[in-house]
């Protein structure tokens, strides 16, 4: 998920330009948990949130009663049997039955939220199937969350099974408590029981270095826009025949790098978009190609976040089917798989910062995809 909610504990106002690109910028930026943030402390649009143009916006509790229960509760789910796939739990007392609490603290500090949740369990992708959540209660309320997500990487060409954390908060009355300490650390020691590598993105890195986070550059890889102009792409819609589309393309996919890629998922990825942009605003599909592609077009510049399907075609022919204008390609990947360009490389700018705990050396030039960040 976006890392919006990751700093709200520190009440830290974000830029998320870069964290997601121009247009979403953030939905990728947050830990998954920092979009968020950065999109509800920085004001959302209708649209995909976009880099800040004035001061934060009130974090408060936006417009939630217009969000029935009935819809917060298929959205948020209420799994009353085991914990198999990461469903919200509340640890403290073992219960799965209060979610809907849990969900209307995260509605309070990212108000979009509300509405972006539930659009994308419309499509199948259900946030209380995907984390584990991690409650702090005071009075019987919850106070602080921090929620674990599952994410399948491929490292170095190795599978590695990574455990990410984010939406990680605290109510604004009750900052400064240790409330968001307590659920960090019992998140981690949930994450390192299950998986290899914990990881996050994060907006102030300096609140996870003492749990033993370490940062590591991204870099946005980019060259000229190699001439050709072809078919045009199909821009997605939210609708059972093209999510089914996307689900069918994650199962085959061929990993869009070799260096840090991501396998199969499609979750992840649906709900990374419509927590950013709240819809499938950025897919796009080349039928010949059969590849969906999820991308920006900007400043003259075309922004790459991911290529999910059965083989990768030439980067050329993925551009000469982009609408727009454009002189530059950013790819927010390693470009391993698409040799032939001059390709260029700056590191990501602040605040979107990958944070990494245990062992991890693929490479000095690494990105994770956008849509995949937790």
């Amino acid at each position: 998920m976006p890392g919006w909610l990751q700093d709200v504990t520190a009440g830290v106002a974000f830029s998320s330009r870069e964290a997601c690109g121009r247009s979403c910028g953030g939905a990728h930026g947050l830990n998954r948990a920092d979009r968020c943030l950065r999109a509800a402390r920085m004001g959302w649009s209708r649209g995909c949130f976009r880099a800040p143009g004035g001061g934060p916006a009130n974090a408060a509790l936006h417009d939630t009663k217009s969000t029935s229960r009935a819809r917060r509760r298929v959205a948020i789910g209420h799994n009353h049997g085991s914990v198999a796939k990461m469903p919200i739990v509340d640890r403290a007392s073992g219960s799965s039955t209060l979610a809907s609490d849990v969900f209307e603290l995260l509605c309070s500090v990212w108000p979009a939220l509300c509405d972006r949740v539930p659009a994308a369990a419309d499509l199948g992708a259900r946030w209380a199937e995907m984390s584990t959540a991690f409650i702090e209660r005071e009075d019987g309320l919850p106070v602080a969350h921090a929620g674990v997500l599952e994410i399948p990487l491929l490292v170095a060409g190795e599978p590695r099974r990574a455990a990410g954390i984010h939406a990680v908060c605290t109510s604004e009355a009750h900052r400064g408590r240790g409330f968001a300490r307590r659920v960090i650390e019992r998140a981690i020691a949930h994450a390192e029981d299950r998986a290899d590598l914990v990881l996050l993105h994060a907006s102030a890195p300096e609140l996870y270095a003492p749990f033993g986070f370490s940062p590591v550059a991204q870099r946005v890889f980019h060259c000229d826009r190699p001439e050709g102009r072809g078919p045009s792409l199909r821009r997605l819609a939210a609708t059972p025949e093209d999510v089914a589309l996307v689900r069918r393309l994650f199962v085959a996919r061929a990993p869009v790098s070799h260096v840090l890629g991501v396998r199969d998922a499609a979750d992840i990825f649906l709900l990374d978009e419509c927590l950013g942009c709240g819809t499938l605003r950025r897919l796009w599909f080349a039928e010949d190609l059969d590849v969906v592609i999820a991308l920006d077009v900007a400043d003259r510049v075309a922004q790459i976040y991911d290529i999910v399907g059965p083989s990768l075609p030439p980067l050329a022919e993925i551009t000469r089917r982009i609408p727009g204008r454009f002189d530059r390609v950013e790819l927010f990947f390693a470009p391993d798989r698409f040799p032939g360009p001059r390709w260029r490389t700056r590191v990501m700018q602040p605040p979107d910062v990958f944070m990494v705990r245990g062992p991890f050396a693929p490479g000095d030039e690494i990105a994770i995809p956008p849509l995949a960040r937790c």
